[in-house]
């Protein structure tokens, strides 16, 4: 995510810049392109696992968890058993 972030956002900053020959409808393309690009990557990457973990910690607090105190496998054999023929 962040190879192909960065490598669409530099290849937009000679366009955005003007480089080459300047554009009046390329050049604020560009501009919403490498801004839109970098702020998605940063609220995916940074921001939304942030507001996850909050969100996680915040719900310990105030949910109360029942604890599981038998194993969900405590029934099964860890061999199992071989049909005789």
């Amino acid at each position: 995510i962040i190879l192909t972030s960065v490598t669409t956002i530099f290849g937009l900053i000679p366009m955005a810049i003007g480089l080459g020959g300047k554009s009046p409808i390329w050049m604020p393309i560009a501009y919403t392109i490498i801004f839109g690009l970098s702020a998605a990557t940063l609220l995916t990457l940074f921001v939304m696992p942030a507001l996850y973990a909050i969100t996680a910690d915040i719900r310990e607090v105030f949910v109360k968890h029942e604890r599981v105190t038998q194993s969900v496998f405590e029934d099964m054999p860890l061999v199992p058993e071989r049909a005789d023929d």
